[in-house]
Formats: C-alpha cells, structure tokens, sequence
C-alpha cells in the first residue's frame, strides 16, 4: 500500500500532454517556476470545480482553494443554496460560481463532487455526462472526477463506467475515483480528513510500484497513466483537504472501506451511549468513567472524541446541545447503505438491523432528528421510566 508518511525517491510522471493529448500544453499541478519564455508557455494552470457546499462540502472547498499549488489556478462552484456560494466567494480569490452542474464540468479540469445521497450523485453525474457528450466531433479535454459522497458501491461503479465511454481526446476516458472521507465537520475545517481512494489500479500493482520505489536509489518513472494521475493530481488535490490518503484498490473499494468502518461507528455509537447511560444510572461520576474508558478496552471515538455526554469534551457536539456534528440522520443513511451492501454479497450481520431499528426511533423525536448522532445519549436519558 502506498504510504503517504514514509519518504520514498522522486516519483518523476511522464508529460501530462500524453494523458491529455488535446492540447499542446501539458498539465500540472502548479505553474511552472522556470523563467524562460518557452517553459512558461508550456505550463497549463488546472481549473478546479467543486460540486456540493453542505457541511462537509463548503470547509473542503475553502482549504481546496486556500491550499492550491497555483494560486492562479481558478475554482469553479455550484451549489443549491446561495448562501454557501456567498460565503466561499468572500473567503477567497479566483473563485467563480455558476448555475448549473453542466457549468462547472465545462470549465474545470477537476472536479471534486460532495454530495448527500445516491440519487444525487446520479442526477449529477447525469447531467455532466450530457454535457461532455454534446459534440462528439471536438470532444471535451479529458478530466479528473473525484467523488467524496457516501454512497453505495453499485452507484460509484457505474458513474465511473459512464464517465469512461464518454467522448474525450484521450483514449482512456475520463479519470474517476471514489474518495469518501473520515473526520467530520471538524476534519473538513482543519483539512485533517481521511481518503479512502478507490478507482485505482490493484492494490497488488500499487505495492509493486511502491517497493520498486524503495528499493530503487534512482528516481522512478511511472508509466501507468491511472497510477500517473493518482500521484500527479489526485494525491496533491487531497492533500489540501485532508492529512491521511489511503489507497485501497479498484473501483469502489474506497467505499468499500468507508461502508465498513461507518457500520463500525455506528454501533459503537450506540453502545457509548449505553455504556455512559449505565455507568450514570449505577451511580458513578461520568468524568471519571470517562477517565477510565479512555484507558481501558472498551476506548473508541465516540468515547474519545465525540463523547455523547454534555460537559465531558468542551468541543464535542454534546456540549453544544448536539449541534455541528455528524447528523443522526446521515448516520442512519450511512447504515442503511453498510446494510445494503451487506445484502448483496448475502452477508449476515448480526447487529446492524437492530441498530438500524434504534436510529429509526431516536430519528422520531423531533428534538433528536436534526441533532448529532450522540444524542441518542439523551434520547435513551429522556426516555428512561
């Protein structure tokens, strides 16, 4: 697996202009630093897009745009709501809001996606697609979609499917990978945030790629054009958003993983509440059993980070009457999604219907609906006979 902490040799990828073969002048993440006019000339500024300025959305664009390699590089937005748009417009230069999703595929060369829900990453990856196949007689340069939406797996597979038969002057297609994050509304704002990147070559190649580079005394030259994009733009891209980039295979396998760890969290969730709620009922002060938590085997996020119990973490949602964090509603998407997932490879998970149930439930009390998913804490507290 690639690491993005341990210090490898130069990885040098050949000319962009052969993986875009449109035009004369060769992409690249940053503008060129040499002074000769013939080296400035060639030098291709990207355009950037993001689609989707929601909670997570609007943070990640504002470190995207702040964070560039080339501040001349333009970023290129659409959202259904104005007030993110105005919000992101005044933090930053060179920032330029359209209309429609159509728009900003048109004049980025790549585009991030963050979006709530399946149906809308059809419905807008629908509309791109329209818009790249217009004129197949001068077809669109070739771009880079990166979809950090949680979503099913079948639905990424198949928008990465259509991007690659649309019309471009590469014979690869267009480059999409699904890249769903970890970290939260407090990740996205402090761009710490994990990538778990699918969409790219098998994990076995990235390892022979990777320790071809380590043992190798020499810069290393990547031929593969999926690896070449990953490394060139995808990785640089990412790493304005986010501290940790794990690669972890083919399509869809990013959110292979993102599914797998939410399933996780999700019931881990759950129990934290208990757990605190039955320390609380038996009489021990909540300080100290978090104290002890904190060091023993039952430890876990929801404990350490987003502990569900008012006062306990001055920064945790609990202590802001639930608000600003990870929203009981999502979770119960991102379940729902796990489960599904689960379903089609006919795999039986023991507890994930049960647990769907008790988000379905706590979703019911208008106080809790809106909230952040630790205030089932407070829920099962309310409720208690």
């Amino acid at each position: 697996m690639l690491s993005i902490a341990r210090k490898r040799p130069l990885i040098v990828a050949s000319s962009s202009s052969r993986l875009f073969k449109h035009s004369s002048r060769p992409l690249s993440s940053s503008s060129s630093s040499s002074s000769s006019s013939s080296s400035s000339s060639s030098s291709y500024t990207l355009r950037y897009g993001f689609i989707g300025l929601g909670r997570m959305g609007l943070p990640m664009a504002k470190n995207l745009r702040n964070k560039l390699p080339n501040p001349d590089s333009p970023l290129h937005i659409f959202d259904v709501s104005q007030s993110p748009i105005n919000d992101l417009i005044a933090s930053a230069p060179n920032i330029h809001s359209h209309d429609s999703v159509s728009k900003v595929a048109r004049n980025s060369d790549v585009i991030i996606t963050m979006l709530p829900a399946p149906q809308h990453v059809k419905s807008v990856y629908a509309e791109i697609a329209k818009e790249l196949a217009k004129n197949k007689l001068d077809p669109p340069r070739q771009k880079v979609f990166i979809d950090s939406s949680t979503i099913d797996v079948t639905t990424s597979i198949q928008t990465n499917s259509l991007l690659k038969s649309l019309p471009t002057t590469s014979s690869t297609g267009h480059y999409f990978f699904d890249a769903p994050v970890s970290g939260g509304v407090v990740g996205a704002t402090n761009a710490t945030l994990t990538f778990m990147i699918g969409g790219l070559p098998p994990l076995q190649q990235q390892e022979k790629h990777e320790n071809q580079q380590q043992q190798s005394t020499t810069t290393t030259t990547i031929d593969d054009p999926l690896t070449q994009i990953y490394s060139s733009i995808v990785k640089p891209t990412l790493s304005t958003m986010g501290k940790t980039l794990v690669p972890c295979g083919g399509p869809g396998l990013g959110l292979a993983a993102k599914l797998a760890n939410n399933y996780l969290l999700a019931l881990t969730n759950i129990a934290t509440a208990e757990s605190f709620q039955l320390a609380r009922a038996l009489g021990l002060d909540l300080n100290l059993y978090s104290q002890i938590v904190a060091t023993a085997t039952g430890r876990s996020w929801s404990s350490d980070v987003n502990n569900p119990v008012p006062g306990i973490l001055p920064n945790s949602p609990a202590s802001r009457d639930y608000t600003n964090g990870f929203g009981l509603t999502l979770m119960k998407k991102d379940l729902g999604l796990a489960l599904q997932a689960a379903r089609d490879t006919n795999l039986p998970l023991l507890l994930g219907d049960d647990a769907l149930r008790v988000y379905s439930q706590v979703e019911q009390d208008p106080y809790c609906a809106s909230r952040d998913m630790s205030v089932i804490y407070k829920y099962i507290q309310d409720h208690q006979k």
